[in-house]
């Protein structure tokens, strides 16, 4: 019997592990020409194969055979650090944005989720876009007491990065229509208010009809709400 398999579920599992063909070929007892041809579709991998790939990347067969995720173009991500990242580290940060997008459908279609709402102000001051950003939340002048919560619920979400993909550092991205946040896991709290404060103004300054997969326009800074 031919087992259920997605070559996007093993190329997103490989990713997300940080493992390069040669390392998950060396962990499953398979050939590098093997697994080429199974994540490019020329092949399908024997039961045997299927669980020695499973144990390696330490998933289970049914992921593996889960239907693919919605894909997150790479140029979608607004990485801070994008130019100090290797393509290893870059390919794990949106392995999990991307199976957290998943994630965040499925609770969607249980849950009553806040709707996205955020302004949009492409090519205004951060200054400027703050003030807008602090209008359309009604916040008044006052400290924000807590930023997280202030996102959350004009539908924002927020996410703690895995421990071993902290050196991505903070990034966002607009997934069919939904703004994401991550943020590296044990950031002093300034530090984490900081970086959300970032992040929200990348968002902000991104013209209202960006999908993801568009490119980032070009910043001049960040509104800091805060």
């Amino acid at each position: 019997m031919t087992p259920v398999f997605t070559p996007e579920r093993l190329l997103l599992a490989r990713h997300r592990r940080r493992m390069t063909l040669a390392a998950l070929a060396r962990a499953a007892e398979l050939t590098t020409a093997s697994l080429t041809a199974f994540e490019n579709r020329r092949k399908t991998p024997s039961q045997k194969s299927l669980a020695a790939l499973a144990g390696a990347l330490g998933v289970t067969p049914v992921f593996l055979g889960a239907p693919p995720p919605a894909e997150l173009p790479h140029e979608a991500v607004s990485f801070r650090r994008r130019s100090k990242l290797s393509a290893i580290k870059r390919n794990s940060a949106v392995a999990v944005a991307t199976l957290t997008a998943a994630l965040n459908t499925w609770l969607e279609a249980r849950l009553r989720m806040p709707l996205p709402n955020i302004p949009s102000c492409p090519g205004m001051a951060p200054e400027e876009a703050a003030e807008v950003t602090r209008a359309h939340w009604r916040l008044g002048d006052a400290p924000i007491a807590n930023l997280v919560h202030a996102l959350e619920v004009n539908g924002v979400r927020v996410f703690t990065l895995p421990a071993d993909c902290a050196d991505a550092g903070p990034f966002s991205v607009v997934h069919h229509g939904t703004p994401f946040v991550f943020l590296p896991p044990d950031l002093p709290r300034e530090q984490a208010r900081l970086d959300l404060a970032h992040e929200l103004g990348q968002l902000v300054l991104l013209p209202a009809n960006r999908e993801a997969g568009s490119p980032m326009p070009p910043q001049r800074g960040s509104p800091q709400p805060s």
